[in-house]
């Protein structure tokens, strides 16, 4: 893993990139049988992962009650088998945003879809969106309402073959009830009972000129 970050007072860029290799790496994969095309698993020679992540962070004010984050992430997924290789590119997408006022918050947080690759199958990550407000009426207590996949018809995942493997399939499940979903969000930490104070070791480092360092 190579990194970088870049820090001013209002602004901050962070990149990573990350290398992954697993030789003999077990895979899902669909070979040509007597009468059918069936899914196994099958060692790969070469099962490699590349990814860069960027995230900036920006404050519009100086006082920092509004910030912006975006991360973007980029993939590329290299498998080599002993007579078959593949590749598969992908990138997301996230937004947050947060607004802190006084005893008030604001969040709304948006993400892209994306496929990630499991040998010759593929799993079709949702896309997702919330927007919630809150409040702090005490120390340690939140209250808010919030709005979960504004807009969307349904939470949608699924997975699909890869376009290299003898078969084509799809499937997709959607979940309605979580789509344009409004919650009440109730929090309250407190502590309850005595302290107890753990045992600490004290050390007196000391020399007396006898050549051994007491504790």
């Amino acid at each position: 893993m190579l990194g970088a970050y870049y820090y001013l007072p209002r602004f901050t860029l962070a990149m990573n990139l990350i290398y992954y290799n697993s030789p003999n790496d077990i895979l899902p994969y669909f070979v040509k049988g007597d009468n059918a095309i069936v899914q196994t698993y099958a060692n790969m020679k070469k099962s490699e992962r590349y990814e860069a992540v960027a995230e900036i962070l920006w404050y519009p004010f100086k006082s920092k009650i509004l910030s912006f984050t975006l991360t973007g992430m980029l993939y590329k997924y290299n498998v080599v088998g002993y007579d078959y290789s593949w590749t598969q590119n992908s990138a997301r997408l996230f937004f947050r945003t947060n607004l802190d006022w006084k005893k008030f918050g604001v969040e709304l947080f948006y993400q892209t879809t994306s496929k990630m690759i499991s040998g010759q199958l593929l799993r079709r990550m949702p896309s997702a969106a919330y927007g919630e407000l809150h409040y702090r009426p005490l120390k340690g207590m939140t209250a808010g309402i919030g709005w979960r996949y504004p807009f969307f018809y349904a939470y949608e995942e699924g997975t699909e073959t890869h376009p290299s493997a003898l078969v084509q399939n799809v499937t997709t499940t959607q979940i309605r009830d979580y789509a344009n979903m409004v919650y009440i969000r109730f929090i309250y930490n407190f502590s309850f009972g005595r302290n107890v104070q753990l045992p600490q070791k004290k050390t007196d480092n000391k020399d007396t000129d006898s050549g051994i360092l007491l504790e």
